[in-house]
Parts: C-alpha cells; sequence; structure tokens
C-alpha cells in the first residue's frame, strides 16, 4: 500500500512551534501528524480549557451566592 504524502502549511508549522513550548506539561505532537489531527488536538485543548474556566466561574459565582 502506498503511503498518503502528509504535509504542513505554514500556518500549522507555527502553531506546532508554538505548541511546542507546551511539552513541559505533557503535550507533545507527534512527528509525522497531518493538519486534520492537528487541528482536532488543538479543538480538544481549548474544550479543555474552556471547560475548565466555566467550572471555576461557577464555584466562584456559589460562594458569592452563599
Amino acid at each position: 500500500m502506498a503511503k498518503k504524502k502528509k504535509f504542513r502549511t505554514k500556518k500549522i508549522r507555527k502553531f506546532v512551534m508554538f505548541m511546542d513550548s507546551f511539552k513541559h506539561w505533557g503535550y507533545n505532537i507527534p512527528k509525522n501528524a497531518s493538519d486534520r489531527e492537528i487541528y482536532f488536538d488543538f479543538a480538544f485543548w481549548i474544550f479543555l480549557i474552556s471547560a475548565m474556566i466555566i467550572a471555576i466561574s461557577l464555584n466562584i459565582y456559589e460562594i458569592f451566592i452563599r
């Protein structure tokens, strides 16, 4: 079977370099990941951060109501 050629655009390359600074948090992108995989990873990352922010704000809101 012929391997599908995976390539990265300039924007994605810059984004990968930016995400490499999070390696000490245990987040690393495999070298041969395609653009779509990286986009899905990014969406999951944003979802996690937003969920954490919502949970924290709800806790603060409840504390101030009581």
